[in-house]
């Protein structure tokens, strides 16, 4: 049992010396600052390992950071839900704000073609990243109503992110019945916002 407990512990990355102590610089000096905003870790991991973990994914790992909150929920597991969902949103809303930007700036895209696409690809990559989005690690407060506050840290693999994207894209272009000279384009779109 005591081998079970002190796995987790365990980085996926084998960090030299040097990375370690960057590291637990990082996440000593976040937990300081958490704790004394009133944030308490919601698993059995204490909050340093948990940002220690987290940090090592986003610097080593090649993992991105996505963030859900919640704010003055009664009921902890409500907050956990929304928190999730405002993650989902956030990073939907993310990529498709971005794709936007690129195909109007662009002018070879009809807008009125753009927007049913747009509309479908936005749900699609809430959709299609609900997998890929990995709790790291959640922190929750409780107001001095009563009330709690829940923040969500989530990791993303960026080839995952690409994936879902890509995927998201093809079934919206699908929908929005979009030209193929389009869906091309808006598949550079994504790939260059992915730096592919």
């Amino acid at each position: 049992m005591a081998f079970c407990l002190a796995m987790p512990t365990v980085m996926a990355t084998d960090l030299t010396k040097k990375q370690q102590k960057e590291v637990e610089k990082l996440a000593k000096n976040r937990n300081k600052e958490l704790t004394k905003q009133g944030w308490k870790v919601m698993s059995t991991l204490p909050l340093q390992t948990s940002l220690e973990r987290h940090f090592t994914a986003m610097l080593f790992d090649g993992k991105t950071e996505e963030m859900g909150i919640s704010t003055r929920t009664k009921s902890k597991n409500n907050g956990r839900m929304l928190a999730q969902s405002a993650a989902m949103n956030a990073y939907a809303d993310k990529w498709a704000s971005d794709l936007k930007g690129r195909a109007l700036n662009d002018g070879s895209v009809k807008e009125k073609e753009f927007e049913n696409f747009y509309a479908a690809y936005e749900r699609l990559v809430e959709s299609e990243i609900r997998g890929d989005l990995k709790e790291s690690f959640s922190m929750i407060k409780e107001n001095p109503d009563g009330t709690f506050e829940i923040q969500i840290f989530y990791l993303v693999d960026t080839e995952a992110a690409f994936q879902a994207n890509m995927k998201a894209l093809e079934r919206a272009a699908k929908e929005a019945e979009m030209a193929q000279e389009y869906a091309d384009k808006m598949s550079q779109f994504v790939r260059e916002g992915f730096d592919k």
